[in-house]
């Protein structure tokens, strides 16, 4: 069976040229973890976003508190390639699990010397980004409305 294009799928390079998905690619690290793996620890300084290549992650608030599952073809940790903050929450393999680990100093410094990457990459996130501030706000107006009719 073959492995879905994990890389060229996710949301930050959608649509980039296949030229720069190769750049991209030369940064990429292949890593696994045995089932029950901890990849990254909330708090933690943040090196690199992953691309869930098969398996599934569950992401966790204060160790065990799971906030979502990401499985094959899913992403997580690109958020503090943003802001340089430290992981939000820890993510550990749910299962045996294959990622591609993508490491921040390296993307930034690719992005630096490939403008038609940049473009596509700070345009996706853009797009996306947006779209969970506004769901964020929709789901924040029905909590409010929802306690308005309560009282």
């Amino acid at each position: 069976m073959k492995k879905p294009d994990v890389l060229g799928n996710f949301y930050l390079f959608r649509d980039a040229a296949a030229d720069d998905l190769m750049a991209v690619e030369a940064l990429v690290t292949r890593e696994r973890y045995a089932p029950s793996q901890l990849i990254f620890r909330e708090g933690d300084d943040a090196q690199a976003m992953y691309l869930v290549e098969l398996g599934t992650v569950s992401i966790l608030k204060s160790g065990s508190t799971e906030l979502t599952m990401v499985g094959t073809g899913g992403e997580f940790g690109e958020l503090a390639f943003f802001d340089g903050g430290k992981r939000a929450a820890s993510a550990r393999a749910r299962e045996a699990t294959h990622v591609l680990s993508i490491p921040f100093v390296g993307l930034s410094q690719l992005l630096e010397r490939w403008p038609s990457l940049a473009l596509v990459f700070y345009y996706n996130a853009s797009i996306v980004l947006s779209k969970r501030l506004r769901r964020t706000f929709d789901d924040l107006s029905f909590a409010r409305e929802s306690n308005k009719r309560h009282f």
